[in-house]
């Protein structure tokens, strides 16, 4: 599949909402509408659809990624996914579902243009050293035993819209924030669905330009 996005160029910035990682007062008393869950991640998805939006007013470019969903109600392929991670020793409160990662492991994420972004990017060339991933993972939580928590009111830049975090992220989830030509394997595994993207400069013309994204994995391609 091949997702086109076509725009008028703007300057694009991504966002991100603050979470928690364990829903209990400062009493350590379960908040109303939790559930005990012995697992972080409550919902994995197998990706099959990439949809893009852009956000004008905020400036972003936002990917989500849909498809499959697997809980405990298939009690195999969710058993084997979170033994896969070593999500099996959360032992706390959550919201149920609101915890939810791509099982898809994606290997790249890649843009490209129809028509020339400058004089070093010819049309249909990777963008990728202009682009930024803005995006969160838990494996990084899941990984160190559930310590690497991260506080999302200090999200860097790229997360936020005049200085305020706008987005969904739990604290169980780390910020992948990087150029795409700079990500690694492991910086795309157990992606939160809801990924930004953002342009580090702007074309050297201006006009209405049609990118494509793609996303590359072991089994196949989204984009």
């Amino acid at each position: 599949m091949m997702k086109h996005l076509k725009v008028g160029f703007f300057g694009l910035c991504a966002i991100v909402l603050c979470g928690t990682t364990d829903c209990t007062d400062n009493n350590s008393q379960p908040i109303d509408g939790t559930v005990f869950s012995t697992h972080y991640i409550q919902k994995y998805t197998q990706a099959q659809t990439l949809t893009i939006r852009t956000m004008p007013d905020e400036g972003c470019v936002k990917l989500l990624i849909d498809g499959n969903h697997i809980t405990h109600h298939d009690e195999t392929a969710f058993r084997d996914l979170y033994t896969q991670y070593g999500d099996t020793d959360f032992n706390g409160y959550l919201v149920p579902y609101t915890m939810q990662a791509v099982a898809t492991e994606f290997t790249a994420i890649d843009v490209t243009c129809d028509r020339a972004f400058d004089a070093a990017h010819p049309a249909g060339s990777s963008l990728a050293d202009l682009v930024t991933l803005a995006g969160a993972s838990a494996y990084p939580y899941l990984q160190s035993g559930y310590k690497a928590s991260f506080d999302w009111r200090t999200a860097p830049a790229d997360y936020r819209f005049e200085e305020e975090p706008v987005a969904h992220y739990g604290s169980g989830f780390s910020p992948i924030n990087n150029r795409l030509d700079a990500l690694s394997p492991d910086d795309l595994r157990l992606l939160d669905p809801t990924l930004y993207l953002r342009f580090k400069t702007s074309p050297a013309q201006t006009g209405t330009y049609l990118f494509t994204v793609t996303m590359a994995c072991a089994e196949r391609t989204l984009s």
